[in-house]
């Protein structure tokens, strides 16, 4: 249950590595822009001195895995300062995640024909580098309460109510 404090908590992992050729090898058969790379790292600190511990994030992929099958998940251009993921800001479908020991993968579609969807193929056009950042709510706590996490300093985990809502495209990376 999130505590009346609970914030969301937005973290970036990295940049989607895109060759300067990337229209040719990242578009599918029917003209889309995939996307693919590392969405989070779990059990190790952040950019933001925050660490996801990896069942927590085992837990909250399997959430999202029937919406993308089902076409629902979706991402905005750049993190709002709300939960509610707006279709008005969207700019990519969420295709697959799936676990590399311990970084989530994932896999987008840009979307086409939609503004946000549109700035994004811009942006990667003109070899702007684009990152993928997830947007969470939840809680955390210090790192020092967790005996496998103590030795870092001025880190905090993540609490077990931790949601996961989506992975944001976003400019620059925490």
């Amino acid at each position: 249950k999130l505590k009346k404090s609970s914030k969301l908590l937005v973290d970036a992992v990295s940049y989607f590595n895109i060759s300067p050729d990337f229209a040719k090898k990242s578009v599918d058969a029917n003209g889309n822009i995939i996307l693919t790379g590392i969405f989070q790292r779990a059990d190790v600190p952040n950019q933001n001195n925050r660490i996801y511990r990896k069942e927590l994030l085992e837990r909250e992929v399997n959430k999202l895995l029937p919406l993308i099958k089902d076409n629902q998940l979706v991402g905005e251009c750049d993190h709002p300062e709300q939960a509610i993921i707006s279709f008005s800001n969207t700019s990519h479908k969420i295709l697959d995640l799936w676990w590399n020991g311990n970084d989530v993968m994932g896999k987008v579609q840009i979307i086409k024909g939609h503004p946000s969807g549109d700035k994004i193929i811009a942006l990667l056009e003109n070899g702007v580098k684009v990152g993928i950042s997830s947007r969470a709510l939840g809680d955390v706590e210090p790192s020092s309460k967790y005996p496998e996490f103590a030795m870092y300093q001025d880190v905090d985990v993540v609490c077990e109510n931790l949601n996961l809502l989506t992975f944001d495209m976003v400019n620059n990376p925490s």
